[in-house]
């Protein structure tokens, strides 16, 4: 999972902010370890926030 916020300087919307957060999950490959654990069904999602509102997508 990875978290983001909107930054209206960078991210003007919240589809690029989950794309950003997914794109993060997959470069930095954060699922290894849990691999590595032995668990096999793994949920990746980008989650972002805009003060109180909050968007997420799965991958």
């Amino acid at each position: 999972m990875e978290l983001k916020r909107i930054n209206r300087f960078r991210e003007k919307t919240k589809e690029v902010a989950l794309d950003n957060a997914l794109k993060q999950i997959e470069d930095k490959r954060y699922e290894v370890e849990v691999k590595k654990r032995g668990y096999s069904h793994i949920l990746k999602m980008g989650v972002v926030f805009d003060g109180k509102r909050v968007w997420v997508k799965p991958k």
